[in-house]
């Protein structure tokens, strides 16, 4: 009776160990730095947001929080990270303009842009997405998009959101606290509104 209970009591610790080797978020896209896995960068915390080099105001503010965020980061930590930004500008944003855009960044910022068809299947993976505002003159075209920071952890799961305007403490957090957190469920997958005024996933208080 005793061997019987102690083996229950094993198979119901298995059961609810994580599964560290379920597939995190697998894809990969043409970047500034060659053909962007997330397969490659297993072991490194990967923060992932889509914009357009023109963007006024979103891209830019999220762009230094991540730097100011690493800089606050261990030289060990600063080579576990990862920001990919991901242009869906096709009209505008070539790699190598994206390029440009990331001059004088750390090398572990990385551009990324793909062909509107592979974008629409990324940003899906998200539940992110875009709207093309175009006006008379075609060079004063803007690109309303979702505005959220998406964290992959080490092993490649999404376990966080946070908005564009997030703290550099809060994106620390984030950092230090990936890997312990579990791979978001279905239910929250769905990244807010546009105009949503939510400050971060609950996951991340």
């Amino acid at each position: 009776m005793t061997k019987f209970i102690f083996s229950l009591l094993f198979i119901l610790i298995l059961s609810c160990t994580p599964n560290k080797k379920t597939k995190g978020e697998e894809f990969e896209i043409p970047s500034t730095q060659g053909q962007f896995r997330t397969q490659d960068h297993l072991g490194k915390k990967i923060f992932i947001f889509f914009g357009f080099t023109k963007c006024p105001k979103v891209c830019p503010t999220t762009l230094f929080q991540l730097r100011h965020m690493q800089k606050l980061l261990s030289n060990r930590d600063k080579e576990k990270m990862i920001t990919l930004f991901i242009s869906v500008d096709r009209e505008r944003d070539s790699l190598e303009v994206i390029q440009k855009k990331l001059a004088g960044f750390p090398r572990n910022f990385i551009g990324a842009t793909d062909s509107e068809e592979k974008l629409a299947r990324l940003l899906k993976i998200f539940g992110a997405s875009f709207k093309v505002i175009k006006f008379q003159d075609p060079k004063d075209m803007i690109i309303d998009h979702t505005a959220f920071v998406y964290v992959l952890n080490s092993l490649g799961h999404w376990v966080g959101t946070l908005r564009y305007d997030a703290s550099a403490n809060e994106f620390l957090e984030a950092f230090h606290s990936a890997d312990s957190l579990s791979p978001l469920p279905a239910s929250k997958r769905l990244a807010p509104p546009l105009n949503s005024s939510t400050t971060k996933h609950e996951i991340f208080k």
